[in-house]
């Protein structure tokens, strides 16, 4: 937000690309760590769990 505005007082574009970059860039991270979990417990066969998209 305090970058938007300091896009609009300043009127630099790269300020405001910033200030639309950020958000996106902080969901798809937030999307990331949540898919990022493991998918099934750990077992025997994998001590560290299953997950991080193979299986």
């Amino acid at each position: 937000m305090t970058k938007f505005i300091a896009s609009l007082f300043s009127g630099s574009s790269s300020m405001l690309a910033e200030s639309v970059r950020w958000p996106t860039l902080t969901t798809s991270c937030c999307f990331c760590s949540v898919d990022a979990r493991p998918k099934r417990a750990a077992d025997t066969q994998h001590p560290f769990g299953y997950g991080y998209g193979y299986g």
